[in-house]
């Protein structure tokens, strides 16, 4: 031990501090580091450093020799057990996003169309209006997302992307160095040269492929005028953005760190801009223009209408509270396929009806408040 080993000692000592590598009956080679280049000799210059009191919660620290890092010691790692803290969250977890892009596949949407006429057949006939739309909400989601499928998660990792010709590059220089480290020579060494070559170069040309591509499709997106296309383009190569969130200062302009006092400085705030009192003259209410009544919203819509308003919502708008895409209400192609049957009413109440429901599911569907 030099004189380096030695203050480590000392300093893990007056801190109360330990080595976690020398706490576990791991092989020899697992206990090494580094290995000098003249003497051939192994030295455990890497270490992991705890607290004493959460040595209990260290699992396993050893080496790793077969993970090339670009340097001559080892990855060295520490299995930790760790206790995560519960977090309570108000709001419920939603429903899973249902995979609109496949709406654009004949088959799937009639086969929507043929399953969602079959499922809404079945609907509760002496039920009241509620259950009838939870009924209906429920039968279109559900069954579109059992056509449809899951909406896969995109990933933005070039790595990835190309991991079919990146893991077997890694996984041959994996094996050079360990071929390497069992027995140094020069052929080895070339061969372990020749394999990071191999791998930096493979690495290097998938990287500049899935760039290419990348800002091929944007300026694709952009010459036909697919401006959403050309916006999910940028935000993968772009990458996540961080909100930045302003400091919270009080009146003399000091920033407020602890929380209890930024509660009290919005407390202040609010009672400050509620308690203000704010005088209305009539003469300024009476020079505001009245607008005139529009009676004809108060009517109810009717079937042609509907189908107007779901054949002119947005394609690739984002779902409602019911979680089904627009493009789910425009693959049924007609209104009255999205009616639930109402035998139990006659005559105009069951027109009345089927209209009032249609229309509050057109309004979920299009994200109308």
């Amino acid at each position: 031990m030099n004189d380096n080993g030695q203050r480590l000692l000392e300093l893990c000592t007056y801190h109360n501090l330990c080595i976690t590598n020398t706490f576990f009956q791991t092989k020899p080679q697992h206990r090494v580091s580094w290995r000098h280049p003249r003497s051939k000799h192994w030295h455990q210059l890497d270490v992991v450093i705890a607290r004493r009191n959460n040595l209990k919660n260290v699992l396993l620290t050893r080496s790793y020799h077969s993970a090339d890092c670009n340097t001559d010691h080892s990855l060295v790692c520490s299995k930790l057990k760790l206790r995560p803290k519960k977090l309570y969250c108000s709001k419920p977890a939603g429903r899973p996003c249902i995979d609109a892009r496949k709406t654009a596949n004949s088959e799937k949407a009639e086969k929507f169309r043929e399953t969602l006429q079959e499922n809404l057949c079945s609907g509760p006939g002496g039920a009241d209006v509620t259950s009838k739309w939870q009924h209906l909400r429920d039968t279109v989601y559900n069954t579109a997302l059992s056509v449809f499928g899951r909406r896969a998660r995109n990933t933005n990792d070039w790595f990835e992307a190309n991991s079919d010709e990146m893991i077997p590059a890694i996984e041959k220089q994996r094996a050079a160095l360990l071929e390497y480290k069992r027995s140094p020579s020069q052929s080895t060494q070339q061969a372990l040269r020749a394999a990071r070559r191999t791998v930096q170069q493979t690495a290097r040309r998938c990287a500049n492929n899935h760039w290419l591509q990348l800002c091929s499709s944007i300026q694709t997106c952009a010459d036909f005028g697919n401006l959403r296309g050309m916006y999910e383009g940028m935000r993968k190569a772009l990458g996540p953005t961080q909100n930045m969130t302003a400091p919270l200062k009080s009146k003399s302009g000091d920033v407020i760190a602890d929380k209890a006092k930024q509660m009290e400085r919005w407390v202040e705030r609010y009672s400050e801009l509620y308690s203000r009192e704010n005088i209305v003259v009539d003469a300024a209410l009476g020079a505001i223009e009245l607008l005139p009544v529009m009676d004809e919203l108060g009517q109810e819509p009717t079937v042609d209408e509907l189908k107007r308003a779901i054949d002119s919502t947005a394609v690739g708008e984002a779902p409602a509270q019911d979680a089904a895409p627009p493009e789910s209400s425009q693959n049924s192609r007609s209104p009255k396929k999205l009616l639930v049957k109402t035998e139990s009413r006659t005559g105009p109440e069951k027109e009345s009806y089927s209209l009032n429901l249609s229309r509050r599911h057109s309004r979920e569907l299009t994200g109308a408040k």
